[in-house]
């Protein structure tokens, strides 16, 4: 049997079903995501992708404080086959354009903590860039999108609304994330860190990332 993060989260959401697995703090306290829940809602960010025409091996920044979102967007983009690319909030508008432009990234998955400064990067993107939105609408969003005449599903989506249409996608094909999933390698660059200096990828490099994996599933 092959070792990926998604089998590893499958193998995680069946053990420890309702366990919490990571938490976002909102202001009635530190709200919990467990284990099948996230492996759940990932599957419907990975069905939203799929349908929206997200190909293979197309990137994806993250840039959002440690949230439950974060990590459920970051692992529906695996199980689209997506390449995440996470990014620091300390970044200056000029860094995330450059690892934006770099990675070529297809969209950029923002908090409303960081919109604000990813918006600062905006003029120095080369490409069009979809932004995901990892909260629900707030006037910060509201703001941009008036200002800009940002169109939603075009130039941004909700975290709401990615749920919403990868339900309507897996209800119309329950299959469409499990058959792209299938086709996932322990190899694939979305399941290591691949330095592009490097020609190869050995065991040890594959075991580093299974730990560091494990490690992040029970902080």
């Amino acid at each position: 049997m092959q070792r990926t993060i998604i089998s590893m989260l499958h193998d995680a959401a069946e053990k420890y079903g309702d366990r919490a697995y990571t938490n976002t703090r909102m202001e009635e306290g530190w709200i919990p995501s467990s284990f099948e829940q996230t492996d759940r809602l990932s599957d419907s960010v990975a069905a939203h992708m799929l349908s929206a025409g997200f190909k293979p091996e197309q990137s994806v920044g993250i840039l959002s404080e440690g949230k439950s979102s974060w990590v459920t967007c970051e692992l529906g983009i695996i199980k689209a086959r997506g390449i995440s690319v996470p990014l620091s909030i300390k970044l200056t508008p000029e860094e995330i354009a450059f690892r934006i432009n770099h990675s070529e990234a297809y969209a950029v998955a923002v908090s409303s903590n960081t919109l604000a400064n990813t918006i600062k990067a905006l003029p120095f993107f080369d490409h069009k860039v979809l932004f995901i939105y990892l909260d629900e609408m707030d006037e910060r969003l509201k703001k941009q999108a008036e200002e800009a005449n940002w169109k939603e599903g075009e130039d941004y989506v909700t975290w709401g609304g990615i749920l919403a249409s990868g339900e309507k996608a897996l209800k119309k094909d329950p299959e469409l994330v499990k058959k792209v999933e299938k086709t996932i390698d322990e190899n694939d660059t979305i399941n290591i860190p691949v330095d592009p200096q490097r020609a190869n990828i050995n065991q040890a490099t594959i075991n580093k990332r299974i730990a560091l994996t494990v490690v992040k599933f029970y902080r």
